[in-house]
This record gives structure tokens, sequence and C-alpha cells, in this order.
């Protein structure tokens, strides 16, 4: 069964300290403009309002462990960049 637009946020706070910046000054999408995603995957939005840093992504497919394992290690490169 295929989800519609099922969003998927990471929250980068705890793991990924060093993408706080990055979202917090937009370069965030900048950085994943060259990024490739898992088919389906989308980012969409970051959310930086409350104590917690998230980033958002719309999936319009099936959610697999594999996709989400490297969405993860997509964000561990980026952190590694920022």
């Amino acid at each position: 069964m295929s989800w519609c637009q099922c969003k998927i946020a990471y929250l980068l706070t705890d793991k990924h300290p060093n993408l706080d910046e990055a979202v917090s000054n937009d370069s965030i999408w900048d950085m994943m403009h060259n990024s490739i995603l898992p088919t389906g995957w989308e980012f969409t939005e970051t959310d930086s309002s409350g104590a917690r840093v998230v980033m958002v992504f719309e999936v319009d497919d099936t959610i697999s462990q594999q996709d989400m394992d490297t969405v993860e290690r997509l964000l561990e490169t980026l952190e590694k960049q920022s």
C-alpha cells in the first residue's frame, strides 16, 4: 500500500546538532539542492520554532527502512559538511 504525502520529520537537535544552524539560517536548502533522496521523497520544510529543530520530508511512496537509512546517511554527510 502506498502513502500519499506522508510527512516524516527528522529531529536534528540531539542526533545532528551541527545542522541546527543550517536550518536556522536557511542554508540547509542550498545543502539539500544536489542531494539525492529516495524515490518519492521530497524535502519540504524545516521547523525551528520550538525547542527542537526538525527537517520535514513528504513521502509519496511506500516507506521502507532502507529509504529511511538512506536519508539518515544523507543527514550525516550534510552534518560533516556544515
